[in-house]
């Protein structure tokens, strides 16, 4: 991490000094970062997360949150011995999600996310998402986006059951 922060600052300085840290001081085989651009629906600027236009939807936040990249880093030596299928179910999985890498530690092994947090050996390491990694995936890119957060979760969660009913 410090070499890649010394030959492509840029790509490492746009984050927030928490995120910069956790990079620096993580010792987790794989790392990640995102960027993002939040605006308006009509390309608006938003302050303290509110657009600056007025709108009369009680359905929609008018908020739009673009990802404009993924950046994600593997370390070969530390993820050495884990089957290349989990390696790839795993980076597929952050890719998708945009999981917070700080809060990572607390995911559990039903989740393809916990796959370094267990003890087992590495060659026994999940090879596939699970039920729940898929059901979370399906969920989050079915509901409407641009919804406020308490609706959010009550549509992921039921959306998420039913995903799990069904297969």
């Amino acid at each position: 991490m410090e070499v890649l922060k010394r030959k492509y600052p840029s790509i490492i300085n746009g984050q927030p000094i928490r995120k910069i840290d956790e990079l620096m001081q993580s010792k987790k085989p794989v790392r990640w970062w995102y960027a993002a651009k939040t605006e308006g629906a009509n390309g608006e600027p938003v302050i303290d997360g509110r657009v600056l236009r007025y709108t009369a939807s009680l359905i929609s936040s008018s908020i739009e949150i673009d990802l404009t990249s993924t950046v994600i880093i593997v370390d070969v030596n530390q993820s050495n011995g884990y089957p290349l299928e989990s390696l790839a179910s795993y980076i597929s999985m952050v890719a998708f999600a945009q999981i917070d890498g700080a809060t990572q530690q607390a995911v559990s092994s039903s989740s393809i996310l916990g796959m370094f947090n267990d003890t087992k050996p590495r060659i026994a390491a999940l090879r596939n998402l699970t039920i729940w990694d898929r059901a979370y995936l399906h969920a989050l890119y079915s509901i409407a986006a641009d919804r406020p957060i308490w609706q959010q979760r009550k549509r992921l969660s039921g959306a998420m059951t039913k995903y799990i009913q069904q297969n």
